[in-house]
């Protein structure tokens, strides 16, 4: 693809740009001329998917250097002719390619399954590994993720034997601790390594989704422990107190609710893009949503998403990381009216899953 190319030689050029011997110093300045770089992007918003593949294919680049550079470090460091397999992915808005302005990592290791003489090494070489790569994550300005979803987790970085033992406890349970560990999951993009391993956990994803009716009904109870972005009569949900009376929180009130419909849907029906918006073109084809619907869900989220971007390149002005929250106060009235018909979007779909995947009688016993 020309484009992937085309940026490609600039990240190339980036690097050879900066002449810091310090790799923090290097990473450091590299994050604000690509921050650089995303301002002349978004003045491309009327396409948002273009403006997303470009920030997408950027990051993964960037991470894709980090892990080589740490990789050849420590393989120098242990005197070890090569590394195990292993696959390192990213998870949440990265790996479904809405993440324009960084916010926090969400990233994890699967490796080959070592010899059992040979475990407790193979975990000690990874553990450091995603100990440098989430270091130089945050030198280049991906903040560490507060819930401590990284590879430096031990939740997050496993064989691949592991990863399939996790799984199957994971898919179908009624514990919110799993479920939320299964939906964060269930959005990961291979990024460098061994892909095969990436495939298998996916596969076996798929495999217990077709096995567990459970699955997709406590991912969908665990999606209305949110409220919806409408109140019963008909008004934009608020917080209505404090100092923050007129304010949405336009992720986990609107786009959150989105995000999980569509991905429940795909995950369903054998979609395995993490993209939102690929997931949302694969549903049509497969006629799991009609026509009206995809452009419905689709006009939705990308209005929130541009609302989302445009809000965060302000805070970040003045904050280190963006919020999410929206004064209504501030909206023009056409800008409500838009708001609102997208939130009417994101009630339609909450609505049609859970119609789909919502077992009553399931109810009764968690």
């Amino acid at each position: 693809m020309k484009l992937h190319q085309d940026l490609f030689n600039i990240f190339s050029n980036l690097l050879e740009s900066i002449k810091y011997p310090d790799l923090k110093l290097r990473l450091k300045e590299l994050g604000k001329r690509v921050d650089q770089f995303t301002i002349s992007v978004l003045s491309r918003l009327d396409n948002l998917e273009y403006v997303l593949d470009i920030i997408s294919f950027l990051n993964e680049q960037i991470t894709c250097q980090i892990i080589q550079s740490a990789e050849k470090t420590l393989i120098e460091k242990w005197n070890r002719p090569k590394t195990t397999p292993f696959c390192w992915i990213s998870m949440g808005s990265d790996a479904r390619q809405e993440q324009v302005i960084r916010t926090d990592q969400d990233n994890a290791i699967i490796y080959a399954t070592p010899v059992t003489a040979d475990k407790t090494e193979t975990d000690l070489f990874f553990k450091q590994l995603s100990t440098i790569v989430v270091e130089d994550l945050a030198a280049f300005g991906f903040k560490k993720c507060i819930g401590n979803v990284m590879a430096v987790n031990p939740v997050w970085r496993r064989s691949i034997y592991n990863w399939m033992a996790a799984l199957d406890e994971w898919v179908g349970s009624s514990e919110p601790a799993d479920v939320r560990k299964l939906t964060i999951l269930l959005d990961f993009k291979a990024i460098y390594g061994d892909l095969t391993l990436a495939e298998k956990v996916h596969s076996r994803v798929f495999e217990l989704f077709g096995q567990t009716i459970s699955v997709s009904h406590y991912l969908t109870r665990d999606d209305k422990l949110f409220k919806s972005p409408k109140t019963l009569f008909g008004r934009i949900r608020t917080y209505r107190s404090g100092s923050c009376k007129e304010c949405f929180n336009l992720k986990t009130s609107a786009l959150a609710h989105l995000i999980n419909g569509i991905r429940i849907l795909a995950v369903n029906n054998w979609i395995k893009e993490p993209s939102t918006l690929e997931r949302m073109t694969r549903l049509k084809e497969k006629q799991v949503i009609s026509s009206t619907e995809y452009t419905t869900y689709k006009s939705a989220f990308t209005l929130l998403m541009k609302m989302k971007i445009t809000h965060h390149f302000l805070e970040k002005k003045s904050a280190p990381l963006p919020n999410n929250c929206i004064d209504l106060s501030r909206l023009t009235p056409s800008q409500k009216k838009e708001l609102s018909q997208a939130l009417e979007a994101v009630t339609i779909l909450q609505k049609k899953i859970n119609k789909l995947y919502n077992v009553v009688w399931m109810n009764f016993f968690n």
